[in-house]
């Protein structure tokens, strides 16, 4: 059984306020000796050491939340920690707590001041700055803006694919707009990479998926007209109607672009349930086989394009919309 201190009552705010983390600078705030925080951090005692200068006020292993939190108090030299003002999650790690999928936490990158002298510890990445950003209290956790933790992921990450799918999540997820991400990007220098220059082209050209992605590629590719992806639809006078998610607006088609697409149901071919039998037909010849009727509709007469207007009558009016990028 540990030996109870006067600083208890202050390590439990300290703990409650904090994920159960503390830093050896807080503790000793706090009035707790030394050589107690050693011997609670001892192999058989209460407390761990995750990292260096970070006590984990627990027996069991730390979770998510926690692990990344204590990624931001190693680099914290304030006594009152999580200001945000010296140390800050950045990448993939901050992309996570905000919910983009796939952002990886195995690694934790936290932004700190250009001449600060600390070392990378285990799952620590120290990325330095001389542009501070604004921060974010994420899960209790500094973080920087969803924009700039992309623009840190994508200005370290070597592989294209990763930064195609995380880049599109964080816009899609995060409500980013592209130009905020090209601004960041283009002030971390990550605009350098071809792969960040591919995928922010097709982020401020609508796509917001790797399937939309690859799709404009092959359409490029095979010299097809060009897209417009997840376009706004609006009417002459400005009135905001909608905004496309399966539609394809395909430019040159007419006054603004013509929707393409299938609606849903209308590619599968109609079912024709078996007429019920007649009365009096005995049960062992309901179910021979004979001359079926034909379940496909019947053939059009005349013209052979669907969309020709018969003759006599007036051809429809085409709605009058206009279709807009997305930016």
């Amino acid at each position: 059984m540990p030996r109870t201190t006067a600083a208890d009552a202050a390590i439990a705010q300290l703990s409650r306020t904090q994920r159960r983390l503390a830093t050896t600078r807080q503790l000793r705030a706090t009035g707790l000796a030394a050589s107690t925080t050693n011997a609670r951090c001892a192999p058989s005692g209460p407390w761990q050491r995750p990292l260096p200068g970070v006590v984990l006020i627990q027996t069991g292993a730390p979770d998510l939340r926690q692990r990344l939190l204590a990624t931001v108090l190693y680099a914290d030299t304030e006594t009152i920690a999580l200001s945000g003002t010296k140390a800050v999650l950045t990448g993939e790690a901050a992309l996570a707590l905000y919910g983009v999928r796939d952002a990886g936490t195995d690694r934790a990158d936290v932004l700190v001041a250009a001449r600060r002298g600390l070392r990378d510890r285990s799952y620590v990445h120290l990325r330095r700055t001389s542009r501070w950003p604004p921060t974010l209290l994420v899960d209790g956790i500094p973080c920087v803006r969803p924009v700039r933790a992309a623009s840190d992921f994508a200005a370290h990450e070597p592989s294209p694919e990763r930064i195609r799918a995380i880049l599109a999540t964080t816009v899609q997820r995060c409500s980013c707009h592209p130009e905020d991400l090209r601004a960041e990007l283009h002030a971390s220098h990550a605009l350098r990479n071809p792969a960040v220059r591919t995928a922010l082209d097709e982020l401020r050209a609508g796509v917001r998926s790797i399937a939309e992605a690859q799709a404009r590629t092959t359409l490029r590719t095979a010299g097809l007209p060009d897209a417009l992806w997840n376009p706004a639809l609006f009417t002459p006078t400005g009135t905001f109607l909608a905004r496309t998610r399966r539609l394809l607006a395909v430019r040159g088609s007419g006054p603004g672009g013509r929707l393409g697409g299938i609606p849903p149901g209308r590619n599968r071919i109609p079912h024709h349930p078996p007429p019920p039998p007649a009365p009096g037909v005995p049960r062992h010849q309901r179910h021979q086989r004979g001359p079926s009727p034909d379940p496909r509709p019947p053939r059009r007469t005349g013209s052979s394009d669907p969309h020709q207007t018969p003759p006599g009558q007036i051809p429809p009016t085409p709605p009058n919309i206009i279709i807009r990028p997305y930016l």
